[in-house]
């Protein structure tokens, strides 16, 4: 696990070890989960929430497993469902969306990699399906708009909620504006400079006009 975040931290690329070999314990990694921490927070806007380390924990092991299993192409369906029956026993929270991002915001490049190599593999809907639960990491995938429970965590935080708005607006993720919730949150940062992201704005308003009719 060490050797995967230090690669991951310092390059993004990254080494795992075979299937079979265990990784060691993320909670052995502290310092280096402390770090990406630390990078996040000179990045964002606003005061991140704190930091849940049990969450950034199993979310690290689950980016190396799924990082590994994107190699690994002859792993069979039950060595996919094993790394992904590993769920997050937290609660849902704004502590856990953040802690979880540091690491899942990597699952759309993940995503991408591997529908490339291989349209309608097995670990390309389970990744989906997991991306699908975590909206903050995953607004660049092509999913449908999320739970508006779920979502209720990441926009409750004033520094969440402007990045995942941003998100929106830089990855052109349309669909997402048919939640009514994330269609207000992006329409108020574009505030009267619709020109900043068209696409995104004639979206909008296609939504109001959809809503008067």
């Amino acid at each position: 696990m060490r050797t995967f975040l230090q690669g991951l931290l310092n390059s993004g690329q990254v080494t795992v070890p075979p299937l079979g070999v265990s990784f060691d314990p993320a909670a052995e990694c502290m310092d280096l989960l402390l770090q990406f921490d630390q990078a996040a927070r000179l990045e964002l806007p606003d005061h991140a929430p704190e930091l849940d380390p049990a969450v950034a924990q199993w979310a690290a092991l689950m980016l190396a497993e799924v990082s590994r299993l994107v190699i690994a192409r002859d792993a069979g369906p039950e060595v996919i469902e094993a790394v992904f029956s590993k769920g997050c026993e937290a609660e849902a929270s704004s502590s856990a969306d953040y802690s979880a991002d540091l690491f899942f915001c990597y699952l759309p490049n993940l995503a991408k990699i591997i529908q490339r190599l291989a349209p309608g593999d097995p670990l390309y809907v389970r990744l989906q399906e997991l991306a699908g639960t975590w909206p903050l990491s995953s607004v660049a995938m092509d999913l449908p708009p999320p739970d508006a429970v779920r979502l209720e965590t990441v926009l409750s935080s004033p520094c969440l909620r402007r990045l995942y708005v941003d998100r929106v607006i830089a990855s052109k993720q349309t669909q997402l504006l048919e939640n009514p919730t994330v269609y207000a949150a992006v329409k108020e940062t574009l505030g009267h400079y619709p020109g900043l992201a068209p696409e995104i704005s004639i979206a909008l308003a296609g939504a109001l006009t959809k809503d008067i009719g």
